[in-house]
């Protein structure tokens, strides 16, 4: 029931994306690259804005052409799995550009600086449009 919630949320994801003023400039195929964070210390403000501020920063390496950033939206609904806290959904042209990307030095720095030590859990969902 999890996995089926969790693409749920990133379709869910995926509409919002396309309603932000940067729509403009994304493709109409390529990929989102959506990865899902659960702290260890589940819920702390500062280690929320530490990977915000962070990611952030990821948006100067060249291929990505949008990034956005958030945190769960709390729900009732058993459906919504609103455990993790802090979402990134990223664009990518094509599959070139997403490797790219992760091979980045930038990139590498932040997974081994930041998001590996502040996170218990990290979670990623690909999907080509």
């Amino acid at each position: 029931m999890k996995h089926l919630s969790g693409l749920v949320l990133l379709f869910s994801l995926i509409i919002l994306g396309g309603c932000t003023s940067t729509a403009d400039r994304a493709p109409s195929h390529g990929i989102k690259h959506i990865v899902l964070v659960w702290l260890n210390n589940a819920g702390d403000q500062q280690d929320r804005s530490t990977l915000i501020k962070h990611s952030e920063e990821l948006r100067s390496i060249p291929g990505l052409i949008d990034l956005q950033i958030g945190t769960t939206v709390l729900s009732d609904r058993k459906i919504v799995d609103d455990s993790f806290d802090v979402g990134l959904v990223m664009t990518f042209a094509d599959q070139k550009s997403m490797d790219e990307y992760i091979n980045d030095p930038l990139h590498q720095k932040k997974v081994k600086t930041y998001f590996a030590p502040l996170s218990r859990k990290i979670l990623i969902y690909d999907i080509q449009y």
